[in-house]
């Protein structure tokens, strides 16, 4: 492995945003339509809020029957836009599935360049599961979440527009209490980063140990140290699933932190804005507006804990995937720098072997003499 300066999780930072620039640049097209998508439909899905506004505050008291079925047809069709928009919106993003599958073949390529006495520093099970599982994770992540995190944002700040315009001081006084919930459930999850560390970890010590079992089964049973193994397995075992309800543990406190600001934005809700109404400063239709822009972006902010902490989690899969390429890569090298250099590797590598293929032939048969006289 080279000596450069600073650790490998610099390098895995360097190599990952390379990798994601390079991915986005290669599909800005894709890329742009699918922000737009992303924004468009988000602001779709909020304007039932203000069509809403119309029926009760206009259409209704006025006995207006034709703008009142206009307005629900609208309404109505709304949702069959949203969902068209959702099922091209997951049409442009493939190339995010193809990204990934081209850099676990990267991974696979590197693996191979390498020499066989290098073979013997390399955990198996720890290998597997990052070309296989945690690459799967971050693929699902990135894929899924991209669009998500472009509807999250756009409704939580079109949303709060929507709430300010209605009546600004009950509005600031509800995104006060959504950014005091937000800033504590971020301190919560500081801690979910290091869980998810530790739960990759885990993952790969119990598929290491599993692995190396299962290869050395016969020896086991020799030696009737089954029990011993069994310990091991458990041991391993009881350690991933204590970190995971750790995890789960942290899940839970979110929602409760979560709940109990809701609990308190209803009971401003429904009492300021009762005295509004009752006071002849807000319409019930636009009281009805201000609850319905806040209720699309309570789903919002939830998606976003859930993001959040699977993002913190992600953070060291990424640190582990990216990190294979640790020691190839320098602060100047391109992704197509590594894979160049990759292929160029392996060239070499298969070269030298049929080089070596005479003396290695001589070696093996050497070698099976020796087990055969034994």
């Amino acid at each position: 492995m080279r000596d450069y300066p600073g650790s490998s999780n610099d390098y895995s930072k360097v190599y990952s945003e390379k990798w994601i620039q390079n991915v986005i640049l290669q599909n800005k097209g894709k890329f742009g339509l699918s922000l737009f998508s992303s924004i468009f439909r988000s602001l779709v899905l909020l304007l039932p809020t203000l069509l809403v506004k119309q029926i009760i505050n206009r259409s209704i008291p006025q006995g207006n029957i034709p703008i009142l079925i206009l307005l629900s047809c609208v309404n109505v069709s709304i949702y069959f836009v949203t969902t068209t928009l959702i099922i091209l919106d997951l049409h442009l993003e493939k190339y995010i599935l193809d990204a990934f599958g081209t850099l676990r073949r990267d991974m696979y390529r590197f693996f191979l360049e390498k020499l066989l006495r290098e073979f013997a520093a390399i955990r198996s099970g720890d290998t597997i599961s990052k070309i296989v599982d945690e690459t799967e994770g971050l693929a699902n992540f990135f894929y899924f979440g991209f669009g998500s995190l472009i509807w999250i944002n756009t409704t939580v700040f079109a949303g709060m527009a929507i709430m300010a315009a209605q009546n600004l001081l009950l509005a600031a006084l509800t995104i006060a209490l959504m950014i005091l919930r937000i800033v504590l459930i971020r301190k919560i999850n500081k801690k979910q980063e290091v869980i998810g560390q530790k739960i990759n970890e885990t993952n790969s010590r119990v598929n290491q140990t599993v692995k190396e079992q299962m290869s050395n089964i016969l020896f086991i049973k020799a030696t009737a140290s089954e029990e011993k193994e069994l310990n091991r397995v458990q041991e391993a075992l009881s350690e991933k699933y204590r970190i995971q309800r750790n995890a789960f543990h942290g899940k839970v406190l979110n929602k409760a932190v979560f709940g109990g600001f809701e609990l308190l934005i209803n009971v401003l809700f429904y009492l300021y804005g009762g005295l509004l109404i009752a006071n002849g400063e807000m319409l019930p239709g636009t009281l009805v507006a201000f609850v319905a822009a806040y209720d699309w972006i309570v789903p919002a902010l939830d998606g976003y804990i859930d993001l959040h902490i699977d993002f913190r989690r992600k953070k060291s899969n990424i640190v582990r995937v990216f990190g294979v390429f640790a020691d190839a890569v320098t602060a100047g090298d391109s992704v197509a720098d590594v894979s160049r250099r990759c292929r160029s590797l392996l060239r070499a590598s298969r070269k030298a072997w049929f080089l070596r293929m005479p003396a290695l032939r001589s070696n093996i048969s050497a070698t099976a003499m020796e087990q055969k006289w034994f």
